[in-house]
């Protein structure tokens, strides 16, 4: 991708706030130097002098591409790592663009949907950075197939969210082949530096206007340009050293101090015009190092003093500080030589809060770990559980099915027998005999709905029971149902009344099925209904969003339903009745209604009760149909 694409990729990621990011405003937007405080302290020499070359790198460099190639490139070195890639996302697509791979530049360019890579979506959603020490065993991975799981096989995962005014705009996308330790903390936190720098410098980059040329080819103009190119060089050079935490000297070949840090200044509580009229060895004298090295039994390497070492120093106002000092001589500088001043204390403070957090992280994983192992457990266990359960409900499904339909045949031949002989053709009976006979077929018949009512409901489990729909007047069979139930009514001294709207209504439904849960739920309020109470059977149609619907309902004003039964009536064996209407009435399999919600959703429809103690109670259900093909009289349809 060349600059012209990254910028129109880089402004598509950043939305509205691409142009605060061009402008550079506010000028601190991707966050001071100072946060990165704890970093600086625990990089070591080698680590700094990277930075450094980084930083000195990026002052010559005006393209944004060859900048974020130096990042990637520069992490791939430091890490040495087997693919670094920069992805700037698109959260209206939900996509990422590569706009820089060290794998393989052709990959440059290419747009790849976030839906495959979790670990990119979690620094998306937290922006925070992502670790994935074992793409194959952690959670967040499960999501992906088994040829997404092929990309990342044998590799650890970092991915380090771009933030611009609290916007992940980006991540940079980094691979390693797995190790014991994964990524350590010295890693994550070079990264975080060094994403930072290329950040700060890219905004710079924008805000300027620069094309796409390094300096070099620049060299034979001069003016304006030179003087930007000795701006940007000096506005890297004071935020990483002059406003850093870390104190820095720089001298000459004759080790005569030539600049100086704010930090420097402070540490050593020289002012400035002072101090740059000083030699190094008038602030730690070469006695005072070779007696370290005596100490130490160290030799002078081409008689250089010691490349690092801790000092007790006391400032001219007589403050006493500890001091770590650590040397590099810059190659190609004129012979110049760095120091770093480091408060001892401090640093060392550091360094435990450092490990106090490594030693945290590394307990937390641990127990991460176990949970995470006990989960799975814990999971293959509920899976064999579930196994044996959905086979033992097979099993008990099947014995119902079984023993239910052995048990109807005798049980008919029994009823039919006592049916015969109370027809007395067989002779006449005493009035005993009959009451006898009558009582048992009683029995009997209540004995059959028991078992009806287990036949349908292990055959509604098993999925065996099929509707037979058939477009027909709803209210008519509404109206032979009432007829029907009125002869039970009245024989327990209880009023039923219908109130259906007087045109017919055509549904397409099961009228067997539909019938069963009529009598099921007229039957049931008949027994919670006492003498003299009144039962309504109706039916109104409505209409919602769209839809149409029949809503039938059977009220009572009998006993109603306490609220501790309202939650559990239509649950599988909830033999309610003989609870709540009394010990005259006979007791049930309490499938009932279980099966009657079970035959209205398979129609599309829903079922519930509204009830409160000793104040009656109300079932309604709904059979749903399509308002434009619904053939009845025009009438008004409330909501």
């Amino acid at each position: 991708m060349d600059d012209g694409l990254i910028q129109k990729t880089l402004a598509r990621s950043l939305g509205d706030r691409f142009g605060s990011f061009a402008t550079a405003e506010p000028p601190d937007s991707i966050g001071p130097l100072e946060a990165f405080e704890s970093i600086l302290y625990s990089l070591q020499k080698r680590d700094l002098i990277r930075v450094l070359e980084m930083i000195q790198a990026f002052s010559t460099i005006l393209s944004p591409r060859l900048a974020l190639h130096s990042l990637v490139k520069k992490i791939t070195e430091i890490l040495e790592v087997s693919h670094c890639s920069m992805i700037l996302l698109d959260r209206e697509d939900e996509t990422g663009t590569v706009a820089i791979s060290h794998e393989d530049p052709d990959f440059e360019g290419v747009t790849i949907s976030l839906g495959d890579y979790p670990e990119i979506l979690r620094s998306l959603q937290t922006g925070k950075i992502t670790v994935v020490e074992n793409p194959s065993a952690d959670p967040l991975m499960h999501s992906l197939k088994k040829d997404q799981m092929s990309r990342i096989k044998d590799v650890s995962i970092m991915v380090l969210p771009l933030v611009f005014q609290e916007l992940v705009f980006g991540v940079l996308l980094i691979r390693k082949q797995m190790s014991e330790e994964g990524f350590t903390i010295r890693e994550v936190r070079i990264c975080q530096l060094l994403v930072r720098i290329v950040l700060s410098a890219l905004q710079r980059m924008y805000s300027a206007g620069l094309p796409d040329r390094p300096v070099a080819e620049e060299s034979q103009e001069a003016g304006p340009r030179s003087a930007q190119v000795s701006r940007r060089r000096s506005d890297l050079h004071e935020e990483l050293f002059l406003a850093g935490p870390i104190g820095v000297l720089l001298l000459d070949k004759e080790d005569r101090i030539r600049e100086a840090n704010p930090r420097a200044i402070d540490l050593l509580g020289i002012e400035r015009e002072r101090l740059l009229s000083l030699c190094f060895s008038d602030i730690v004298p070469d006695a005072w190092i070779e007696r370290i090295r005596r100490m130490r039994k160290v030799s002078a390497p081409r008689g250089e003093g010691l490349s690092r070492y801790n000092f007790p120093y006391q400032t001219p106002a007589g403050h006493k500080r500890a001091l770590s000092v650590e040397r590099h001589s810059l190659p190609g500088a004129g012979e110049h030589t760095l120091i770093f001043f480091r408060d001892a204390i401090k640093e060392k403070q550091m360094q435990e809060h450092l490990q106090r957090q490594a030693e945290e992280l590394t307990t937390t994983n641990l127990r991460l770990r176990e949970a995470r192992a006990d989960l799975l457990n814990r999971n293959e266990e509920l899976l064999a559980t579930n196994e044996r359960l959905d086979e033992i409900n097979r099993t008990k499904t099947h014995f119902l099915a079984v023993a239910t339909h052995e048990i109807r045949t005798p049980l008919n031949i029994i009823m039919g027998y006592n049916r015969f002989l109370l027809q007395e053709k067989t002779g006449e009976l005493n009035p005993e005999q009959k009451r006898i006979l009558d009582e048992s077929v009683q029995s009997c018949e209540r004995l059959l709905n028991i078992v009806n009512e287990m036949l349908d409901f292990s055959r509604i489990e098993s999925g065996q029971l099929k509707l037979q729909n058939q477009q027909s007047d709803v209210l008519g069979l509404l109206r032979r149902v009432y007829r029907q139930m009125k002869l039970i009514a009245d024989r327990e001294e209880i009023e039923l009344m219908l109130d259906v709207p007087d045109a017919p209504v055509l549904i397409i439904h099961d009228p067997d099925r539909v019938e069963q849960v009529l009598v099921n739920l007229i039957s049931n309020a008949i027994k919670f209904t006492p003498s003299g109470g009144v039962i309504t059977l109706s039916a109104r149609e409505r209409a919602r969003n769209g839809s149409g619907f029949l809503e039938i309902a059977i009220s009572d004003n009998g006993v109603g339903l306490s609220p501790s039964m309202m939650g559990k009536i239509f649950k599988d064996y909830q033999p309610f009745l003989s609870q709540e209407a009394g010990p005259s009435h006979p007791k049930g399999a309490g499938l009932g209604l279980a099966i009657s919600k079970k035959i209205v959703e398979a129609h599309g429809g829903r079922i519930w009760a509204e009830s409160k103690k000793g104040e009656g109670a109300t079932f309604l259900f709904t059979l749903p149909f399509p308002l434009s093909g619904h053939v009845s009289d025009e009438r008004n349809l409330s909501a």
